[in-house]
């Protein structure tokens, strides 16, 4: 609404050597955990394509604060608009030494997953592929070119979200029924549940 958008920094937290993630199980268990204060991006470069994992929504808060993973970002990234984290994202790679030459793939759980689509967009960024976790798809799509593996678990609410989004249909979308927890309507959104059905999909 005008508002001057906060300032955002990226920090390095560890470095260490990686390898080739090999299965939708590995890649969905390197994305951050939704923690207050923690990562929130983890970005493996290897000579093959830098690897950047993003996790969802930490905060349910319109107010984050200091918190990107808010649920401003999520309303932002669903009208088609820059959210604090897309950019928290942007400062990750940035950080990283990512750059437009480097080949990206990108997997991101439910918020994670609509900055995914947010870069794959980016005509600058070499995004090749995108492995979308209990996410939303965003109306406008990927760039041309770029595949998209959707996994969703039928009873969970959040990636009906988008709707139909037709230019953003993926390539391939693996979905099953998780059994429903009594008392918690998300539970077929966390991101254990989404380490299982990658499992699965292997």
């Amino acid at each position: 609404a005008g508002a001057t958008p906060a300032t955002l920094s990226a920090q390095p937290v560890s470095r260490s050597d990686c390898l080739l993630p090999g299965s939708f199980a590995a890649a969905v268990a390197r994305i951050p955990a939704a923690t207050p204060h923690a990562p929130q991006v983890r970005i493996e470069k290897t000579p093959v394509a830098a690897f950047v994992y993003i996790g969802g929504t930490v905060t349910s808060s319109l107010s984050g604060g200091s918190e990107p993973w808010d649920m401003a970002s999520n309303i932002g990234a669903m009208l088609g608009q820059v959210s604090d984290s897309e950019r928290g994202a942007r400062a990750a790679l940035s950080a990283a030494g990512v750059t437009n030459a480097d080949r990206i793939v990108v997997v991101g759980h439910s918020q994670g997953g609509l900055v995914a689509q947010r870069l794959a967009a980016d005509p600058h960024l070499r995004v090749s592929d995108v492995v979308l976790v209990g996410s939303p798809q965003t109306p406008g799509g990927v760039a041309p070119g770029v595949h998209v593996v959707a996994l969703e678990n039928r009873n969970d609410p959040i990636p009906a979200l988008g709707g139909m989004a037709p230019e953003g249909r993926p390539d391939v979308t693996v979905a099953r029924t998780s059994p429903i927890t009594p008392g918690d309507p998300l539970a077929a959104h966390h991101a254990s549940a989404y380490r299982d059905l990658a499992s699965e999909a292997d």
